[in-house]
This record gives C-alpha cells, structure tokens and sequence, in this order.
C-alpha cells in the first residue's frame, strides 16, 4: 500500500505533494484530483491531521478538500483516509 503523508502550509504545496506522488498529473484543482484519486488502481493511504491542514488551507478549501476525500473514499474501496 503506497501512504502519502500530507504535512502542508499551503496550498500550493498540497497540489505539489499530490503532483509529486501520483502517477500522473493533474490540474491542480479539487475536482481533478477527485478524478485521479476515484481511478487510483492500487491501495493508497492519505494520512493528515484536519487541525493542521484548517490553518494551513482555510476553513473554506479545507471543507471542500475534505469533503472531497471522504466521497472519493466511498467511490474507490482502495482510497483510505487516516486522519491522527
């Protein structure tokens, strides 16, 4: 299973983890990193402290982002979501 630690101060350097560690890239936006993660082929473990990524993206994107992360779980069974 492939685990991707999501430790950010910005936005920005969330697009760049996710670039830097999924297969291919992407648009940099919520709704294609949904695409990407929904078709992910293998077992994938994102690991985050909500806390941290409320301060580092805003109440706003990060609601989204987590929003975005729990239906894309519920779409692929590979997509696993621990939050510390």
């Amino acid at each position: 299973m492939k685990s991707i630690e999501i430790k950010i101060q910005s936005r920005r350097e969330l697009h760049d983890l996710f670039e830097k560690e999924l297969p291919q890239p992407y648009g940099r936006t919520l709704d294609a990193l949904h695409d990407i993660l929904s078709t992910y082929p293998g077992e994938l473990e994102l690991i985050f402290e909500s806390n941290a990524l409320y301060e580092a993206l805003g109440d706003r994107y990060c609601d989204n982002l987590l929003l975005m992360l729990e239906n894309t779980a519920k779409e692929n069974p590979k997509l696993h979501l621990c939050q510390t």
